[in-house]
């Protein structure tokens, strides 16, 4: 007897484990399959067609459900059997007695094991009650629900394995031959196998995945591994569950395994294009970001990341990487895109060297499907635009302040009507001008073609637009912003032409200043940070298209500081002033000289030949600089450290080339200053 419930509990457990494989499978392709109810619907039906009475338990241990099996043997007695289970049977071998139907005592063994999802996390209990009394009917009964399970197993693509540990013999089925490319007919009953034809790249991997799920330390075994005797590429996932005996010592070992060769192929495809994707975000000259729904950074791309100066972001909010005011305008601008459903706005951003830069962000909220939103976005350096929009504004008040000349004419561009402005600027009245082609007012300065290409435009487009330099009717020069509109009737004909006249004298010497305002420095005449910028800018593209080199070498007066507060800030004024004369000096004419502020200087230096040549150069630079000269009666010698970088032997990023540059300005100081040192990669 004791060895039949030995049989019948060995059979037990397999069946709890065939069990375990079918709910994990059910769950799995509930979560993630269309056909979720046609799966669950096949399942059930695989559990109710099992002859022996089945029950689940939930995470609470109460029983949400039993199979067909349940209700019939139990009949009148089932919701006693049901609180019999739920309130009394704990463990997970118990010998209950139980009521059947028709009050029928039978002695039974009732067997339970835990059940876990794919994350190892519990769902519950999944349990099987034995009629010890009738245990040969079970156990052929068993073997032919094994019969079904198989087939059952193989349709959904799966192929079984049962491993005897203790006299190490296996069990593979038919699927299981055949996704392992076996013949049907071959004779194998070992471990081997299968490991034998483990590819040799997963061996280690597989081996010891294995040994640990023996040993207890992991709950599920789970592998995916190559084969190495198939014809192309082959991935399987195999997975499995050890059955211990109360030594611990693991005796059976149960599972199945499914061809995931397609998925793989899937997978492969996906990280290309994921990869493709960041290579191609990384690349763009645009800010570009994902945030969760806390507003937390989870991906932002290179651009963003040299932006913001390498600092740590992942998992971060703008209040933890930007400043107060910053932080705010991007969290609000946030909220108003997550919420209000508001993509485009307008951002202003400190860069790693604190410089505010304008943006043009469009934010937009996406599902990840998981119930979440996140937020996406690119943002758009408009600092350029910007700052000439404001140009547009200063130059707008400019003309709101100044008048401006009007003529009409008729459809042959004959004047037909003046306005006073005319009148005043021209020095010609009205009765002089009318009947006469605007021509009339060209100057000896102006080239004739210019009237062949206003035709030209008018024909193309009906409009222009041009700078045209006049003549008054005493003789001066009248340079103007001609603006020519034409106006049609309402049967697309013309009838008249609609002429501006902005005169722009002032406009084109304020231009000048203005100009000269914004790119340059005042003390020095030489260009300051924002045209240099622009210049280095325009310097890596050409080195890069017309494959030369070019260096950019920071300059940096040593103590400077007493100069100012010894001898004062006239004193410091004609240094600097001395500084960059010296610097114009000792370069090309091809080559830029720049003051980024205080004593910081730096020189663009077009079209070197090697480290060797800009060595030569800079040392030319620094003896030019040390050459000394008046200051306030006595001589004084100008030190300097330098640092230099070259592109494209150091980088060809423009960020990457003002770091490698600084970087080696600071180790001239540290190594004594006056000195020139030229960035060496680590």
């Amino acid at each position: 007897m004791e060895q039949y419930i030995k049989i019948i509990i060995t059979l037990a457990i397999l069946l709890i484990l065939v069990l375990l494989y079918i709910i994990k499978n059910l769950r799995v392709k509930i979560a993630s399959l269309e056909e979720t109810l046609e799966e669950e619907s096949k399942n059930r039906q695989l559990l109710d067609n099992i002859p022996i009475p089945i029950f689940v338990k939930n995470k609470e241990l109460k029983l949400s459900y039993i199979n067909k099996t349940f209700s019939i043997e139990f009949g009148i007695n089932e919701k006693k059997a049901i609180e019999q289970i739920t309130r009394y049977v704990q463990k997970s071998k118990e010998e209950v007695s139980f009521s059947y139907d028709n009050n029928i005592q039978k002695q039974t063994l009732v067997l339970q094991s835990n059940t876990i999802d794919t994350n190892g996390k519990p769902l519950g209990k999944v349990g099987a009650i034995f009629d010890v009394d009738n245990f040969k009917k079970d156990i052929n009964s068993l073997i032919e629900w094994r019969k079904r399970y198989d087939l059952a197993v193989e349709s959904c693509g799966y192929g079984m394995w049962d491993w005897d540990i203790l006299n190490d013999t296996i069990y593979f089925s038919s699927k299981w031959k055949e996704i392992m490319g076996y013949k049907n007919s071959e004779e194998i009953n070992s471990l081997n196998s299968w490991l034998n034809i483990v590819d040799a790249r997963d061996m280690a991997r597989v081996n010891e995945a294995l040994k640990r799920h023996l040993e207890g330390k992991s709950k599920t075994f789970i592998v995916e591994h190559r084969l190495k005797l198939s014809k192309s590429l082959k991935w399987i996932n195999i997975r499995g569950h050890v059955l211990f005996d109360h030594n611990n010592n693991a005796i059976r070992m149960t599972g199945l395994i499914i061809d995931i060769t397609d998925k793989k192929e899937v997978e492969s495809k996906l990280s290309k294009s994921q990869k493709l994707f960041t290579t191609f975000m990384d690349n763009l000259p645009a800010i570009a970001f994902i945030k969760d729904d806390k507003q937390r950074y989870i991906y932002i791309n290179n651009f963003y990341e040299r932006y913001i100066g390498f600092k740590e972001w992942k998992d971060k909010t703008a209040k933890e990487i930007f400043d107060e005011q910053t932080a705010a305008n991007i969290m609000e601008n946030d909220r108003r895109a997550f919420y209000e459903g508001v993509k485009q706005h307008e951002e202003v951003i400190l860069n790693a060297e604190g410089t505010p830069k304008y943006f043009e962000a469009y934010k937009f909220p996406i599902n990840n499907g998981k119930d979440k939103s996140l937020l996406c976005g690119f943002s758009i350096d408009i600092t350029k635009q910007k700052i000439y929009k404001e140009k547009v504004r200063l130059f707008a008040e400019i003309f709101n302040n100044t008048s401006e000349g009007i003529l009409v004419t008729d459809a042959a561009q004959k004047i037909i009507i003046t306005n006073k402005a005319f009148e005043k600027s021209t020095g010609y009245s009205s009765y002089e001008a009318i009947g006469k082609h605007p021509s009339f007012l060209k100057s000896d300065e102006q080239d004739i073609e210019i009237y062949s290409e206003i035709n030209k435009s008018l024909e193309k487009t009906g409009y222009f637009s041009g700078e045209i330099i006049n003549v008054s009717k005493s003789g001066s020069l009248l340079p103007a912003l001609l603006s020519m509109n034409d106006i049609k009737n309402e049967q697309g004909e013309i009838t008249n032409f609609f002429i501006i006249f902005q005169n722009i004298k002032d406009i084109k010497e304020n231009e000048n200043k203005l100009r000269k305002l914004a790119n340059y420095d005042s003390l020095t005449k030489l260009p300051n940070r924002f045209l240099f910028e622009d210049r280095l800018r325009q310097s890596i593209a050409n080195t890069k298209r017309r494959h030369k080199k070019m260096a950019l070498v920071f300059v940096d007066l040593d103590d400077f500081k007493k100069v100012n507060d010894t001898l004062g800030h006239d004193a410091g004024d004609l240094v600097l002033t001395t500084v960059a004369e010296k610097l114009l000096f000792s370069v090309r004419e091809n080559d830029t000289v720049a003051r980024l502020g205080g004593d910081e200087f730096v020189i663009i230096l077009e079209d070197i030949d090697d480290v060797q040549n800009l060595q030569k150069i800079c040392k030319k630079v620094l003896r030019n600089l040390n050459t000394p000269f008046q200051l306030a009666g006595k001589e004084y010698q100008v030190n300097a450290s330098l640092g230099a970088s070259i592109c494209p032997d150091h980088t060809g990023e423009y960020q990457e080339l003002l770091k490698f540059a600084d970087v080696s300005m600071y180790e001239a100081k540290n190594s004594g200053k006056n000195s020139v040192a030229i960035y060496e990669p680590h």
